[in-house]
């Protein structure tokens, strides 16, 4: 008699369950990490513009100087 094959993989349902959690906080850290880089640099672009408006602004070579 032929010996049924082995299964190369066994896990229970809990394994499967721990295994999700942790890649879904994985991918939840790095979803908010790039969100706060993108934020970061909008809130640059806003501050260099700010600047960049009141230097032209103050351009001692414009009429309203």
């Amino acid at each position: 008699m032929i010996a049924p094959p082995k299964r190369l993989w066994s896990f229970s349902l809990r394994t499967l369950f721990v295994v999700v959690l942790i890649v879904g906080a994985l991918a939840g850290l790095t979803i908010r990490e790039s969100l706060r880089r993108h934020q970061n640099q909008i809130d640059r672009q806003r501050i260099t513009d700010a600047i960049t408006d009141a230097w032209r602004r103050n351009d001692p070579g414009e009429s309203d100087y």
